[in-house]
């Protein structure tokens, strides 16, 4: 997410980078509560603000979101909590939307076929994911090229493109050890582990988080 919103700014897209657009959600796969809310109900309370605040006036809207898996889980309960929040809102915008990019961690995809995943076609091979719940595509699944999804019992609340992109690995907070963090999934948040990471990350001043101990 970080580096889509630098290519935004390096051309002087500022109305999407002014702190009213992107959001950073907790993982959706987290039995943790944050003051008490799971984080499906986190999230469907949070996007649904953004959903509101981003609607044009001609009911126009289009969402750019994106997560990473390796088994399509994640992309599953982020399709999940986004029709629940397009179902909690008071009035439904007539043209909603939704472009979803699923990054793929490749090192630890399934490649056993098997009856309830579908197959996705890459340069590492293929590949078989959980397919979205409720949703079905409309074309076979290729590694960076956009298709369709639609659900099941018709029932759209919005349009739904899906873009797979498969990498080789993924430091995802299952790696939290790389950064120096860990993980809080009771609580839907992280914090430092105590540890110096494996990556530094330094500034143009010549600072680094490991050697100011941030």
């Amino acid at each position: 997410m970080f580096p889509a919103m630098h290519v935004l700014y390096d051309q002087k897209v500022y109305s999407l980078v002014d702190g009213r657009h992107f959001h950073m959600f907790p993982g959706l796969s987290w039995n943790g509560k944050l003051n008490g809310v799971d984080s499906e109900s986190y999230f469907a309370s949070e996007f649904g603000k953004l959903i509101h605040s981003a609607t044009h006036e001609d009911g126009a809207i289009r969402i750019w979101t994106m997560d990473a898996t390796f088994t399509g889980n994640a992309v599953r309960k982020l399709l999940t909590a986004l029709h629940r929040a397009f179902q909690e809102l008071p009035a439904l915008p007539p043209r909603a939307s939704v472009f979803l990019l699923a990054v793929i961690d490749a090192a630890r995809a399934d490649r056993k076929a098997e009856d309830d995943k579908i197959p996705l076609h890459s340069p590492c091979g293929t590949l078989y994911l959980l397919p979205p719940a409720e949703y079905s595509p409309a074309g076979d699944l290729r590694d960076r090229q956009p298709v369709r999804f639609v659900r099941n019992n018709r029932d759209d609340l919005f349009e739904l493109t899906v873009e797979y992109v498969v990498v080789t690995t993924i430091p995802t907070e299952d790696r939290y050890e790389l950064i120096g963090a860990v993980a809080k999934k009771d609580t839907l948040g992280v914090g430092p582990n105590h540890q110096v990471g494996r990556l530094t990350v330094e500034f143009e001043n010549g600072y680094s988080p490991s050697g100011i101990g941030g």
